[in-house]
This record gives structure tokens, C-alpha cells and sequence, in this order.
């Protein structure tokens, strides 16, 4: 094999401690000066928030996995200066939160495989070392006396989770879940946990296990925990059951669309309509799109119909001018259209940029996506788990092929 690229530690300390950008004398005067730890903070989250640039599809395998490995590289020394520096800011927790002890994985070079794709070669001490360093981190979390309440509810969720997950790779194996033992799971978190926020993520994955095991139950099983001791339990329940009752009768969804086509699920009554939740900055609903578009081509010219409901993030802020609102929803907007270009998507989008409070998704209790609502010839919901083959299964049983 042959070796192609080193990966030096000097460019994950070079990117660590990259030199802000220099400031003239009149913004430098503007500008509040941060404290050391707040400097510190500040860089662990600008780390945590690096995305790859809008080329990365473009670039090699190679550069694709350098740039990735780059990335955790900086997050992981950017949290640990910070926890090594600030050892009584409570903040230190949050990164503990984030770091993970499989990332980075400390490449010390790169290789080629047989088929000449790129292999890593890994610096095995070094992974080993911060392996253990960060086990050591993370298990002095539940004994600390200064957690932050979002780490807090972390760790409660984190434990209130592992029966859901473990029925979550049991239903993927065909198995039968006990509904009843995770059902008293969530109650238990919420008797014990009432003001815990977290709460709604443990109901929300309860009821897409019950909705794939037992979905005659889910309107029943949502307005039973309306009246939840934990706010965060009942709060969504109570949006989730006003929508499951919308669910009940014909959608009706009416918008123009970003293109300026005008959208009425009415007009489509006869045919078969997949309404889709996405987004442009969704992985999982850009991995489903191949499939949905996919059964668009076989299916469109025999009555199916696709319908997006954009979740695009305009980057909204209540203290936005009208200018301001214009430029980041003008921006947001010329992303969507672009991507579906690219992508060609020819069926019609709403956009509104309000990212998780888009107007259509709120009122369908949408709280994750993809989300897939496939409507009958009435205009029915007959599926809110429309992915995968199961999409094209439904479509051909629908229009009767």
C-alpha cells in the first residue's frame, strides 16, 4: 500500500489556536472584550459548530475524510484546553458532554487499499490514551456538584433512553416489543422527573415505537399522557393529539409554493399524495431522497404525487429588522431552490424559513424529519412511516398495481 497523506498534529494545533482576525482601532473599541474562559468557551463552540464548506461533495474521498478528521481533531482540543484551563467553570461539563472518546481517531497517515480508496492508519497509543482520558471524564459526570441543568437533563435522558434503544434494535430485528413495560417507563420518568425538559424526547421515541408496532393505538396512547405530571410529556402530547385529529379526516393543506405554483391538497383529491417534511440541511431526508425520487418517476404518470414542506432555517431572531427578516429569509430561500434544482426535484416546496416552527409542520406535530404523511385518493393519512420500500409498497397497493 502506499502512503499519500500524513495527517501532522501541527495543522489540529494550527487550527486550535488559529489567531483571531485582527481588529481597527474603531472596532476593536466597539467590540465587548470577552474574559479568558468565555474566549476559551467561545472557541469550543465555534469548533463544535464547524460544518464542512459548501464544496465537500466536490472535493476527493481523501479530502472529504481529512477535513471530517479535522474537525473532530479541533473540537476534541479545543474542549479538553478548556476543561484543562478552566477546571471550576461549570461549563467544563457541557464539553465533557461533547467529546467522544472514538473521535478523533488520531490518523497518522493514509493509506490505499486494494480497490484504492483511501484507509487510515491509525496512531494506536494515542486513541488508547484519550480513549481512557475521556471514559475518565465522562464517569465523574453523575458524582459532580456543579452540573448545568442542560447537562442534567443530558444525563437523565441518557439513562431513561437505553430500554428504548434496546427496543428500537429489537423491533429491527422483527421482534415483539413489551408496549407495556417502556409505556410505564415513561410514566416512571415523569413521576420522578416532572419539570425535566427531557421528557418529551422519551415520549416522542415511545410513541414512534408504538406507532410502528401497534399505530391504531397512537391517538388513544397520545391523549392518555395529556395529562402527564411532567409539563414537557403533556405539552406535547397535547399538540400531538390535536393532530392526530386532524389526521382523522382529508389534510388539508393549502400554500404557494416557492416556485409560485399554487398548492391545494383539494385539487389532488384521486390521486395518491406523499406529503414530505424535509430539509436541505436534514441528512437523513437526503438520504431518503433517491428513493422518493425514485418512486416519483415510476409512479407520477399513474396518479402519485409529491408534495415538500421545507423545514429550511431562515435564522430568524425576534430582534431582526424587516430588512434584516428579507435578506436571511432571501438566503434560506435561494439555498431551497438551488438544492432542488440540483437534485431535480420537480414537485412543489413551502418554505416560510421558520426552521421548527414552520407553519404547516407545527400543526401536524412535526418534532422530527423525515416525516412522511401518504395520502389515499380522499386525501386520508394511510402511512406516517412512508420510507424506504415500504414507500413504494404503499403507493402500488394505493393505485392498485
Amino acid at each position: 500500500m502506499k502512503s499519500i497523506f500524513l495527517f501532522h498534529a501541527a495543522l489540529v494545533v494550527a487550527a486550535a489556536v488559529a489567531a483571531p482576525l485582527r481588529l481597527g482601532a474603531a472596532d476593536a473599541a466597539a467590540t465587548p472584550v470577552l474574559s479568558t474562559a468565555d474566549a476559551d468557551w467561545q472557541a469550543f463552540q465555534d469548533a463544535v459548530a464547524a460544518r464542512p464548506p459548501a464544496n465537500f461533495a466536490a472535493l476527493s474521498a481523501l479530502e472529504r475524510l481529512q477535513l471530517v478528521e479535522q474537525i473532530y481533531a479541533n473540537v476534541q482540543a479545543r474542549g479538553v484546553a478548556f476543561i484543562e484551563k478552566h477546571p471550576t467553570d461549570p461549563r467544563r461539563w457541557s464539553a465533557v458532554m461533547r467529546l467522544s472518546p472514538t473521535q478523533p481517531r488520531f490518523v497518522k497517515a493514509w493509506e490505499t487499499d486494494d480497490r484504492g480508496a483511501p484507509k487510515p492508519v491509525i496512531d494506536e497509543a494515542a486513541a488508547a490514551t484519550w480513549k481512557i482520558r475521556c471514559e475518565e471524564l465522562k464517569a465523574a459526570l453523575p458524582k459532580a456538584t456543579d452540573l448545568p441543568n442542560d447537562v442534567r437533563e443530558q444525563l437523565l435522558l441518557q439513562d431513561a433512553m437505553i430500554p428504548f434503544t434496546a427496543a428500537t434494535a429489537a423491533l429491527r430485528n422483527g421482534q415483539k416489543l413489551d408496549l407495556a413495560y417502556l409505556r410505564g417507563k415513561v410514566v416512571s420518568f415523569a413521576v420522578k422527573h416532572p419539570a425535566a425538559a427531557s421528557g418529551a424526547a422519551l415520549v416522542y421515541t415511545y410513541m414512534n415505537l408504538l406507532e410502528k408496532a401497534e399505530p391504531d393505538r397512537v391517538g388513544d396512547e397520545w391523549a392518555f399522557f395529556t395529562s402527564s405530571p411532567s409539563k414537557a410529556i403533556a405539552d406535547m402530547a397535547a399538540g400531538k393529539s390535536g393532530a392526530a385529529a386532524l389526521l382523522k379526516r382529508p389534510l388539508e393543506i393549502a400554500f404557494t409554493a416557492v416556485d409560485g405554483r399554487a398548492v391545494d391538497l383539494k385539487t389532488l383529491r384521486g390521486k395518491v399524495v406523499l406529503v414530505d417534511f424535509w430539509a436541505t440541511w436534514c441528512g437523513p431526508c437526503i438520504a431518503e431522497l433517491p428513493n422518493v425520487k425514485k418512486v416519483y418517476a415510476a409512479y407520477h404518470d399513474k396518479g402519485f404525487e409529491v408534495v415538500g414542506i421545507a423545514l429550511e432555517n431562515g435564522g430568524l431572531t425576534p430582534k431582526d429588522t424587516p430588512d434584516q427578516t428579507a435578506e436571511r429569509l432571501a438566503k434560506a430561500k435561494k439555498i431551497l431552490t438551488e438544492f432542488t434544482a440540483k437534485e431535480q426535484m420537480p414537485w412543489p416546496q413551502y418554505f416560510d424559513g421558520k426552521y421548527w416552527k414552520n407553519e404547516i409542520s407545527t400543526r401536524y406535530g412535526i418534532a422530527s424529519i423525515p416525516a412522511m404523511f401518504l395520502l389515499d385518493q380522499e386525501g386520508k393519512v394511510v402511512s406516517t412511516n412512508a420510507r424506504g420500500a415500504a414507500l413504494e409498497t404503499e403507493v402500488k397497493r394505493l393505485l392498485k398495481f
